[in-house]
This record gives C-alpha cells, sequence and structure tokens, in this order.
C-alpha cells in the first residue's frame, strides 16, 4: 500500500451530520405529507420543529400557533404523541393538556437511534450532538481510501507525495462535482469568477474523499429512511460545524484548510460553537465586537492576562479556525427516566394516581428497549418529586425488578405507587413527578436464573445518582474539554461550552454547566433533549436555576487552583 503524505499525519477529518428539521421530517414521512407544503410539529401551545417550507412564510418556533395559523393558513400542525390519564401507550391525541397529558417523545429518539445505526456503518469514531446531530472522525477510513486507490489511480501524483502538489503540471484540480459538494470560496476565487478553482493541496485531496463519503452517508439515510440531512466536511470540530449549517437543506458544504482563516474572519462571533453563551457574550461585550475576525488584533498574552492561560489561548484559536478538540465516543447512559413537570400543582392523592400509570409505562418501555439493544438491566428503582413550598427535588429507592417481573407495567406501576405512597407527607402540592431506573448494568447467569438479582455483594457497591430534572452531578477533579449539547431552558441564559481545560475523565455541561463523566454524557444530553421539550411550557421553572447553583457550589469546593480561576469566569452568579 502507498504510504499517507506526509503532510497529512496528522491532519484530520471531521464530518458534522445535521438532520434538517428532524421532526417535522419525521411527522412528514409518518403521516405521507409532501414536505414542499409547510409543515410544524407543536407541543401544547409552541412550536417545537418548522419545516423550511413553513420558514418561507415567516413561521418559527418563537410565535404561537394562531400566529403560524395567521401567517400561513395552510400549515400542517402536528401535535406530538402523548399519554392521556392511565394510558400505557401514547398516542397522537387530537386536543392533549399539558395538565392531564404528558408528552412522549419516544417516537423521534427511535427515529434518531435509526440514523445513528447508519452513521456508525461508517465510522466508528462517532460523537452524538444529540438525537439528530453528531460528529464523525472519518480520518482513517478517509486515509485508506486515499493511499489504497485515489493516489494508485492518478500517477501524476506519486512524486509528490513528500511534499507539495505545486509541481504538478498546471496545478493539481480535485473534482468536487462528484461529491455535489459547496465550497466556500477564496478571496482569489471570488475575484476571478465562479469557474475559477485554487489548485489543490494534499488537504483538499483528503477532504474531497471525505466528501465523498458523507454524500454516501446522507444518500443511505434518505433511501433507507427518507430523512435529509445537511453536513459539513472539514479538518476540525468547529469549522465543520459552521459548515453543516452554511447550505440547509439537504446539502454539504467544505471549508478547505487553506481558507480556514479568511472564512472565519466575517463568521458573527456568537454564531461559533461553544461561544452561544455567556462566555462568548462576555468576550463580545468587553471588546465589542461582532465578527470573529474583531477579536484577531488583540495579541493571545492579553486574552490569557484577561481570561486565563487555557481559555485564552482557546479562544485565540477558535477565532482563526484552529480547534484541536478530539471526536469523544460516547458510552451509553447508565440510567432512563420519565419525568412530569405539574402545573396546576397536584393537591391529592386522588389526582397524582393517574400519573403512576404513564410514568410507569414510559419507563418500562426504556427499560425494555435499553434490554432489547444493549442487555443491560438497571439495579435500582427510584422517584424523585418537588413541592412548591421547597426548591430542592427529594427522591426515594428501592432495589429494581427483576426481568421476569416486568413483563408489563403494571408491576412497575405497583412499586412505584408503594413508593409514592411512602412520601406522601411531604409530596403535596406536588410539581413535579418522575421515576428513574438507575445503575444499568449486564445481568450474570447466576442472576438470571435467580428471582432476586440483588445479592449480598450489590448491597457494597456504591449507589448509582439519579439523573432527574434537579439531580446533582458530582464533579471530579479533573475537567474534560469536551462541549455539550442541548439547553435545558432555551430562554435561559446559561453559558455556552467553556475553552478547554485540563483534560480528564469528566465532561462540563455548557447548559446546566455539569461536569459529568464520560460514560454518562450520552444520558446527559439525552436528558437534555427530552426535558427541552417536556417541560410542559414552565420555562421560568427553578428547577433549572437550582441545578445550575447546585453545580456552581459543587465546582468552588472540588476544583484545582487553575480550575477556580477558569470556573469564575463561567459560573458567575445570577444577577
Amino acid at each position: 500500500m502507498i504510504n499517507l503524505p506526509d503532510c497529512l499525519k496528522d491532519s484530520k477529518c471531521i464530518i458534522h451530520i445535521d438532520l434538517d428539521c428532524f421532526f417535522s421530517q419525521v411527522e412528514e414521512v409518518r403521516l405521507g405529507l409532501d414536505s414542499s407544503k409547510p409543515v410544524a410539529v407543536q407541543q401544547w401551545s409552541s412550536l417545537i420543529a418548522v419545516n423550511y417550507a413553513a420558514r418561507v412564510y415567516g413561521v418559527n418556533r418563537l410565535i404561537s400557533i394562531d400566529e403560524a395559523k395567521g401567517l400561513c393558513p395552510e400549515i400542517t400542525l402536528v401535535h406530538v404523541p402523548t399519554y392521556a390519564p392511565n394510558e400505557t401507550e401514547p398516542h397522537y391525541h387530537t386536543t392533549p393538556s399539558r395538565i392531564t397529558h404528558k408528552s412522549a417523545l419516544d417516537t423521534y429518539y427511535n427515529e434518531g437511534k435509526k440514523i445513528f445505526k447508519i452513521f456508525r456503518q461508517h465510522c466508528s469514531q462517532l460523537q452524538k450532538v444529540n438525537s439528530d446531530e453528531a460528529f464523525l472522525d472519518v480520518t482513517t477510513a478517509v486515509n485508506e481510501r486515499l493511499c489504497t486507490s485515489y493516489i494508485s489511480k492518478r500517477p501524476e501524483l506519486m512524486d509528490y507525495l513528500t511534499g507539495s502538489l505545486d509541481g504538478v503540471d498546471g496545478g493539481y484540480h480535485v473534482d468536487w462535482t462528484t461529491s455535489s459538494t459547496h465550497l466556500i470560496p477564496s478571496l482569489n476565487e471570488k475575484a476571478r469568477g465562479t469557474s475559477y478553482r485554487d489548485p489543490s493541496s494534499w488537504f483538499d485531496i483528503q477532504l474531497s474523499i471525505a466528501a465523498d463519503l458523507t454524500k454516501a452517508i446522507r444518500k443511505q439515510v434518505f433511501d433507507e429512511l427518507h430523512y435529509t440531512c445537511s453536513a459539513g466536511i472539514a479538518h476540525n470540530k468547529t469549522l465543520a460545524k459552521l459548515g453543516s449549517s452554511m447550505h440547509k437543506p439537504n446539502k454539504q458544504t467544505v471549508i478547505r484548510h487553506h481558507i480556514a482563516s479568511q472564512f472565519m474572519k466575517d463568521i458573527t462571533f456568537t454564531k461559533i460553537w461553544n461561544l452561544g453563551g455567556k462566555f462568548g457574550k462576555e468576550v463580545k461585550c468587553d471588546y465589542n465586537i461582532e465578527k470573529a475576525g474583531d477579536l484577531w488584533k488583540y495579541p493571545l498574552e492579553e486574552l490569557q492576562h484577561k481570561y486565563g492561560d487555557a481559555s485564552g489561548l482557546w479562544l485565540y484559536n477558535i477565532v482563526r479556525g484552529v480547534d484541536d478538540e478530539e471526536v469523544n465516543v460516547i458510552k451509553g447512559s447508565k440510567s432512563l427516566m420519565s419525568t412530569k413537570s405539574i402545573c396546576p400543582p397536584i393537591t391529592s392523592e386522588q389526582d397524582l394516581i393517574p400519573w403512576y400509570a404513564v410514568l410507569s409505562a414510559e419507563l418500562h418501555s426504556r427499560i425494555i428497549t435499553n434490554w432489547n439493544e444493549r442487555h443491560l438491566w438497571p439495579k435500582t428503582l427510584s422517584i424523585s418529586y418537588k413541592n412548591s413550598k421547597q426548591s430542592k427535588t427529594l427522591s426515594k429507592s428501592t432495589p429494581m425488578l427483576h426481568q421476569c417481573e416486568v413483563e408489563t407495567s403494571e408491576k412497575l406501576r405497583q412499586k412505584v405507587k408503594v413508593l409514592f405512597e411512602d412520601v406522601l407527607d411531604d409530596l403535596f402540592p406536588c410539581t413535579l413527578l418522575g421515576v428513574h431506573a438507575t445503575g444499568l448494568a449486564p445481568v450474570s447467569n447466576d442472576a438470571s436464573n435467580n428471582n432476586d438479582n440483588h445479592t449480598i455483594k450489590s448491597f457494597f457497591t456504591t449507589k448509582v445518582p439519579i439523573t432527574s430534572a434537579s439531580s446533582r452531578f458530582e464533579p471530579s477533579s479533573h475537567v474534560n474539554k469536551q462541549p455539550a449539547a442541548l439547553s435545558m431552558n432555551p430562554n435561559e441564559d446559561l453559558p455556552s461550552t467553556k475553552p478547554p481545560l485540563p483534560t480528564g475523565l469528566t465532561w462540563i455541561c455548557d447548559r446546566c454547566n455539569a461536569p459529568v463523566p464520560l460514560g454518562d454524557v450520552d444520558e446527559h444530553t439525552d436528558y437534555h433533549f427530552a426535558f427541552d421539550l417536556d417541560n410542559e411550557g414552565h420555562q421560568t421553572d427553578d428547577i433549572n436555576r437550582k441545578k445550575r447553583k447546585d453545580c456552581e457550589d459543587e465546582a468552588t469546593t472540588k476544583t484545582t487552583p487553575v480550575e477556580k480561576r477558569i470556573k469564575h469566569l463561567f459560573f458567575k452568579p445570577s444577577s
């Protein structure tokens, strides 16, 4: 096999793929709707997804249902599935009420899993951002194709494996048309017209192969699932994510190596991934900047003096398109849950009873799905609850039922009922209910053949914390630079992902600020995904503020002096 050109030894190929208006597409496919017609998905009185045909009329997720109908009378509105009182399966109810019903988003989540299954057929180095968005590090596959097929079919390249391609007669030009890829033009290309292309480099060849692979992935998603997606291809995650948003919908964009800094110069500063929250806004205010290039005139030393060594260096690099953050493969979640925010509050046990069946049924469905997919069974069943008299969320736990006892959700409901009956004195007026299955782990043969899979050994193991609407996440002494996914509250001004911090085994969520073990990141991002869309419209609920405060307190007491300095920047008290 031909050796990889020297200049590509440390060069990465990163793809960012983002489904176009994913929830809308799920409903279009399910109902056989024409994607060229306006469609939006609603939850209660809010829009949570709007397709591009509806956006032409000015419809967006920030407006009300009535406003959407006024702007676009022909729009098709589809409400997310919901559980009605005592239901054990969700349905597409005609007029669900958030007082009596619970939204069920597993339809979309399960479709997302089908998409990720396709992604994994092409790439094992995959980082889930949320249920319809991911980074793929395809460097290994691309370099293998480059060495085994691309170079050997182009003999003019054989003499240039240790240097640039400048010596190729007439310059070497990649044929980008084969992958139907959009290129961000260089200044030279803009000046000389659309038919001109800069001579290609080895970096361009590497990205062109990644573009071909991206096209194949997108085609497979459409052929098998009928969903379109947009993609960005670049040498790092920041550029790839910016690229995927450049030519939506259903297109892919390459950010080439030699135009990276030029491309970044005119990018809106707060549109850069990780700079959309408090840190980005603070930097923007400090320097009165709008574009990434506006920060170029400030020296590295000044940025490090102002924001700390790690943060300053990261900021200096990122506005120039330099990003060495790895694509982190996240393991599956270690807990499952079903939660419901209650408004108006429940004040009697009689009003509580219908929710036993609903929450147990949803959790049961997730437990069984997880067992079938990953062959893991939870060790602990827990409930969480909150009343309007106090700010903290309380919980109670018990050993999980054995698999043979959970063929249906009924025995789980009975167990949940007993747990809630034990805490009735603290429960009312109730504003939050949750049921959780934690400690997912393989089941031993002995346990499988025993009606009680909780042996003596289990009493000497560390308990797994609940991931719920106000759980506290224990930070470790190290903080990973890994960015996060979704906001718990779209309207709350929480800080975005931090610049790189000392590498370790945890990950800092850019929305709730929780340091999360890498093994729990998938679960944590799913939590944000679900909570964002299932908060029953109570976007001012103090669950988020309490969780953020808990994480700030823990971060202050369990970090090194350097980390304390950095965290001071990102964990500022709310005014």
